[in-house]
């Protein structure tokens, strides 16, 4: 479980460091867990500095397919 957890938390700073270098100030509306098609997705919605509202897919079926 802790292992997990480091994963996760491995590919939150690694999310969040690729929202910042592609969008630079944002602010994080959202975040939700999907399966789609047997792959697993982080979907974060954003709002840019400019005020557009983006959904952002992250695919992170490699932390679950460990667990499988």
């Amino acid at each position: 479980e802790m292992q997990r957890s480091l994963v996760g938390s491995e590919m939150c700073i690694r999310d969040r460091k690729w929202l910042k270098k592609k969008y630079g100030n944002y602010e994080k509306l959202k975040q939700a867990l999907v399966k789609e098609g047997g792959k697993y997705y982080d979907l974060v919605t954003i709002r840019t500095k400019k005020g557009k509202e983006l959904v952002v897919y992250f695919d992170i079926s490699g932390f679950f397919n460990r667990e499988e």
